[in-house]
């Protein structure tokens, strides 16, 4: 027979509860803690499981009293396909009940589970809970035992802790979710320093740097239900083909030019979704990493050729010094060459050693003053 539990027992329950939502790994030990203070004598096994029934599949949460065969055991050949699971599959969240009341003893007795599995320990009854669903998976909390009598105490200590248990399971996920956020922050801020953003398949906006809310607000897009939606419709084409995996390809290149708005290109790519383990089962991160620069534009093809010929820059030194000499800065060609500042900072000594200047000032003095009718070099010598 089994006592009623003490607040104190109680109350280190329900810390266990929590501390399993923050540590997974835990939910074993809580389990037996739930067990050990509430059941009479042999109700000595409770699992926790998600379980669908189509297809019949199932993982387990955390157990006590089954060893690692049994729960292999289990899941392999009745995850889904068991009586108990059928019959309290379709129950409202948060319910408790004995098996009794949702099938005869009678029937559960003819099952495989019954005879294949719990018949050699006596086992015929259980109290189930369910704690929680998604999609088609159910998370059930299952104590079964032998069915001589129904065991009052351990059905109210179980009611008390069901709750707490659906608490716990909210918290675990909202866990994950932080988790992701953060994983996309940081892989984002490592891919670029533009206008970043990681979006869902339905193009729901994950994360956004800061460079991406100047970005919406030059006007060429904006968020809808937290989903982003460019104004242009063939941008706009472009991203929803790529977040779904409709147009066969990893990436998309697309410009957003609009009178009176700041040019940006835009580089959109699929990315492989991180999962977050949580005690709701996986959660999935972004699928598309959108990177977009302010287009500088303005730098004459024609003046980046006069520049590799007049100093012998190399073309990518010639686009440098011309964007510089119009007043852009360091960062803005790096943002629009896709290349580290300190990347552009190298480029620049050889610029420096080119035109004979050692400060930025005085070259975009020098390249400013430098009239377009200049004859090259090699062509005066001749």
């Amino acid at each position: 027979m089994s006592k009623r539990i003490t607040l104190d027992q109680f109350d280190r329950t329900i810390a266990g509860i929590y501390e399993s939502a923050l540590d997974p790994t835990r939910w074993d030990i809580t389990l037996g803690e739930m067990i050990n203070h509430n059941a009479p004598p042999l109700w000595d096994v409770a699992f926790m499981v998600w379980e669908t029934i189509a297809p019949p599949s199932g993982r387990f949460v955390g157990a006590f009293g089954v060893n690692d065969f049994a729960r292999e055991g289990y899941l392999q050949y009745f995850a889904g396909r068991n009586p108990w699971s059928e019959h309290c599959h379709a129950l409202p969240v948060g319910t408790l009940v004995h098996s009794d009341e949702v099938l005869s003893r009678d029937e559960f007795c003819q099952s495989p589970l019954y005879q294949g599995f719990l018949s050699g320990w006596g086992i015929d009854t259980a109290l189930i809970g369910v704690i929680d669903r998604s999609g088609r998976e159910r998370l059930g909390l299952v104590v079964p035992g032998p069915g001589a009598s129904m065991p009052e105490l351990l059905a109210e200590a179980l009611r008390r802790y069901l709750p707490h248990l659906q608490r716990a399971n909210r918290i675990s996920r909202k866990l994950g979710e932080v988790n992701l956020r953060a994983a996309n922050a940081e892989a984002a801020l490592e891919h670029s320093p533009g206008a970043t953003m990681v979006l869902g398949p339905n193009l729901e906006v994950q994360y956004a740097n800061r460079n991406a809310e100047a970005f919406l607000g030059e006007g060429h897009g904006s968020l809808q239900d937290g989903r982003l939606r460019f104004h242009e419709r063939t941008a706009q084409a472009a991203l929803t083909a790529l977040a779904k995996g409709e147009n066969g390809t990893p990436s998309a290149a697309f410009a957003l030019e609009a009178e009176g708005r700041t040019p940006y290109r835009v580089l959109a790519m699929r990315i492989e979704a991180p999962i977050a383990e949580t005690l709701s089962g996986p959660v999935e991160g972004g699928t598309v990493l959108l990177v977009a620069t302010a287009h500088a534009g303005g730098v004459r093809a024609d003046l980046i050729d006069r520049y590799v010929e007049w100093f012998g820059f190399t073309p990518t030194e010639a686009r440098l010094a011309a964007m510089l000499a119009q007043g852009d800065s360091l960062e803005d060609f790096a943002n629009a060459r896709r290349v580290s500042v300190n990347a552009g900072r190298f480029l620049l000594k050889g610029v420096f050693a080119k035109t004979g200047v050692s400060k930025q000032a005085q070259l975009v003095a020098f390249l400013r003053d430098a009239p377009d009718g200049w004859v090259a070099p090699r062509l005066a010598a001749e």
